[in-house]
């Protein structure tokens, strides 16, 4: 979808997917920001419907659809006056083209930004994708990445299986408990480059403060957010 001509883009969040993650999301676009007064930030509605049906229960268990509130979601922001809109919920773009139809207004997509991130900065055939079971049974990367060309590998049992502990435990809230999962992804890092395709998969490693080969798919749609609106970037140090 092409971008409006508007001189004050003003970004609607649709999250709640969970609620820490659209903090997180909210906090990084701040951070990230070059910005010496108020008014150098982005204006931003967010709309966190915490309620809306979980998305990996429909896609693998034929669970309750979160269409009917994502659209809702989507539809107020624009009506409120959201000149475009991001999502901080990888699994959710499962559903991306069923929202985008009830909209005018455009709607970044977080996985296209992430391919085209690493097509352009990061390519290598070693991609390792960690996600809920959701995104990795949905194909919600795979079929983005297939168009770029990007091979991606996907947990092994055991390892998804501890990758969907860790979103747990971030959903619950439980951050204490994080710091006996810190080698889990750091030999995974050594292996491959790594796209941490869960938002709060994004939470625990900040709060873990770990570095290294890995894609963040919440930094890049932050950089993507900004740069739709002409907003000054922060240097990274």
């Amino acid at each position: 979808m092409k971008k409006k001509e508007n001189l004050n883009e003003i970004l609607g969040i649709l999250g709640g997917m969970g609620p820490l993650a659209t903090a997180e999301f909210y906090q990084k676009i701040i951070n990230k920001t070059d910005a010496r007064i108020d008014q150098d930030h982005l204006d931003i509605f967010i709309s966190s419907l915490a309620s809306t049906p979980d998305r990996t229960q429909y896609i693998l268990n034929n669970g309750p659809s979160p269409v009917e509130k994502l659209v809702e979601c989507a539809k107020k922001l624009e009506h409120i006056g959201a000149t475009y809109i991001a999502m901080p919920c990888n699994t959710s773009h499962f559903f991306y083209n069923d929202v985008i139809k009830h909209i005018s207004i455009p709607f970044l997509n977080m996985i296209e930004e992430t391919a085209k991130h690493i097509k352009k900065n990061r390519p290598t055939k070693n991609i390792l994708l960690l996600a809920t079971k959701g995104t990795i049974f949905g194909n919600v990367y795979k079929d983005t990445f297939i168009k770029y060309d990007l091979k991606l590998n996907v947990p092994d049992y055991i390892n998804q299986n501890i990758t969907s502990e860790i979103i747990d435990t971030v959903k619950r809230g439980n951050l204490k408990n994080l710091s006996r999962y810190s080698d889990f992804f750091l030999d995974l890092e050594r292996q491959y480059l790594i796209i941490l395709g869960c938002t709060e998969l994004s939470v625990a490693k900040d709060f873990l403060s770990i570095q290294g080969g890995f894609i963040d798919p919440l930094e890049v749609l932050v950089e993507s957010v900004l740069k739709f609106a002409n907003k000054k970037i922060k240097e990274t140090k």
